[in-house]
């Protein structure tokens, strides 16, 4: 008989390698318990409010009212997208929220089971990607081989879209209907093969063909999956494993995971609406994963990249790999419509709202009442902004969020909707609390020491999102004044939707602000060096290009001037500002 180990406690939400760990010792049944209670409520018919179907379809499609209470929007949002907020400050409640939402269906499969997350600080995460039971195609549970519910979700009904895009020249680049029996999946293979159109599936199943020509093993592309996370998590230094996991090694995402942790309110922790230019929301780096396992490389053009394994499947430090883009990537994490029907999605979030617990207990804000939303913040609590996320199914986009506002569909045994103020205490009440992980402390100091942020910070400002399709990325280059080398500096990823002229959430907020630091820059050159002077060329980057790096869009800041290079009609309401903190 399976058995936990005597630190197991069934209210603890554990990292995935520690269950793997004890797995490993002979106590299988915190892990073994994980996967039975994922895979009864995958097989629970889809009119089931437990199932994974209905939960996972609060995010965004199917698009179908889940909650009787709430009616029908009138024409022309038909397609409302969701019940998900994204760059807003209720964006970590409602995610907290909707874990725990997900914890109690599973809970209906198997008591005492917990929810477990994927800890993307970790040594381990840092250099090999995703825990193996994430991406095992097939486990062994209750003596049978069977598919491992994690890896992957088959969608047990038809899926009817109305997120499809048309243009001239592409008719239909996506698509997110669904045929019943088609799978989600992963970069870097395309979600599009599952379309009911069938140009947009033809084209999804060309692609996942010449991938699978190319990468013959499930094995091998796995490798292009965990590399890919790799470069999102630590860039392309080479890490060392006896680092600590204190977020202040480079690396964008794993560096931004720390840094989040040093906003000095709520509101800015929340999102990157209210985030501003010095500081790091913890929405950034949760972006910045989900484009990661969905499709947007994160991999140097035509450069030297680390190569994660040998020829024997053994990490390698030394050897190196040249490594160029995948075209026609289009995993289900990469846009929103989709993302929740990937199992990954609840263990990446899992792991985000660990570091807002965290952020609370470093912050002394983990008691029912301490955190308030600063309402003078227009930008991330709606108002009028252009900049936050918008409406959602049931709440019009001109709402002012508080603390207060429901987070539909979900309800407390009253029948009440659950607020924010009902899911700050993790503990009280919520009953839950998590394990020991990277970023976080046995015991947080009473007075918080803040850590010196960045020095210097490029500001692309008034990106217009409805210029791109989907997701995107804005990378930015600097090139050396005297050599004439030009090196990218960082690169923020954009998690958005495909067509946003048909989402309730985006009509009238379609501006984005990304805020890159280039302290770096600074530190290359002698303090007299004005580094404001130099150039910077700051490239957009979508899917739909068929240039091999997918930039549609592209300018060049010297000297304050701001030149458009490519794509001028995309960037044409795009500035530059570069600030040097006092």
């Amino acid at each position: 008989m399976a058995t936990a180990p005597a630190e197991w406690k069934s209210d603890t939400r554990y990292s995935l390698r520690e269950l793997e760990r004890w797995a490993d010792q002979g106590h299988r049944k915190p892990l073994d318990d994980l996967f039975r209670a994922w895979r009864g409520i995958q097989q629970l018919p889809p009119d089931d409010p437990n199932s994974y179907w209905a939960i996972a379809g609060y995010h965004g499609i199917p698009l179908a009212p889940f909650d009787p209470d709430q009616p029908h929007l009138p024409p022309p949002f038909a397609w409302w997208g969701g019940f998900c907020h994204h760059g807003n400050v209720l964006f970590p409640m409602w995610h907290r929220a909707y874990v725990h939402h997900l914890e109690n269906a599973l809970r209906t499969q198997v008591p005492d089971v917990t929810m477990a997350y994927w800890d993307k600080g970790s040594k381990d995460s840092r250099n090999y990607g995703m825990p193996a039971s994430l991406t095992d195609e097939f486990i062994k549970l209750d003596g049978e081989v069977v598919r491992n519910p994690l890896q992957r979700f088959t969608f047990p009904v038809d899926i009817e879209s109305s997120a499809q895009f048309k243009s001239p020249t592409k008719p239909s680049v996506a698509d997110f209907s669904k045929r019943a029996g088609t799978h989600t999946v992963r970069y870097p293979m395309s979600t599009f093969y599952a379309s009911k159109v069938e140009e947009v599936a033809a084209a999804g199943q060309a692609h996942n063909a010449a991938i699978r020509k190319r990468y013959p093993r499930y094995e091998d592309q796995l490798r292009a999956l965990n590399l890919n996370i790799r470069l999102a998590l630590v860039g392309d230094a080479q890490d060392d494993l006896s680092v600590d996991c204190d977020g202040t090694t480079d690396g964008e995402t794993y560096a931004r995971l720390g840094r989040c942790l040093e906003a000095p309110n709520f509101n800015i922790l929340s999102n990157n609406t209210s985030t501003g230019k010095w500081y790091t929301s913890v929405e950034q780096p949760h972006d910045e994963i989900h484009l990661a396992i969905g499709g947007q490389d994160h991999q140097p053009i035509k450069t030297e990249v680390p190569k994660m394994y040998d020829k024997n499947g053994d990490l390698s430090k030394n050897t190196k790999a040249v490594v160029a883009q995948i075209m026609g990537s289009n995993g289900d994490m990469g846009e929103n419509e989709t993302a929740a029907f990937d199992p990954v999605f609840f263990f990446h979030h899992c792991n985000i709202d660990r570091m807002i617990w965290i952020w609370q207990k470093k912050w002394g804000k983990t008691a029912e009442g301490s955190i308030e939303i600063d309402p003078s913040d227009m930008e991330g609590t709606y108002g009028q902004s252009p900049s936050g996320q918008g409406g959602t199914r049931a709440i019009p986009g001109t709402t002012k969020l508080t603390m207060d506002t429901p987070l539909h569909p979900f309800k407390l045994p009253s029948g009440e909707y659950v607020t924010s103020r009902d899911v700050v205490d993790l503990r009280s009440q919520l009953g839950r609390d998590y394990s020991l992980g990277s970023f976080d402390k046995v015991e947080w100091p009473r007075e918080v020491i803040e850590k010196p942020g960045p020095e210097v910070i490029l500001s692309v400002i008034n990106i217009n999102k409805a210029s791109f399709l989907g997701s995107f990325r804005v990378i930015v280059s600097h090139k050396d004044p005297v050599s004439g080398t030009v090196t990218p500096v960082a690169s923020v990823s954009v998690l958005s939707r495909w067509n946003l002229k048909r989402c309730k959430n985006c009509q009238i907020h379609l501006s984005r602000d990304v805020h890159v630091d280039i302290t770096s820059v600074k530190r290359r050159f002698p303090l007299q060096e004005d580094i404001t002077k130099h150039s910077y060329t700051v490239d957009f980057v979508d899917r739909s290009s068929s240039d091999e790096r997918r930039v549609v869009a592209s300018g060049r800041y010297v000297d304050g001037e701001w030149k458009l290079l490519v794509g001028r009609e995309k960037i044409e309401s795009v500035r530059i500002e570069i600030d040097e903190r006092d």
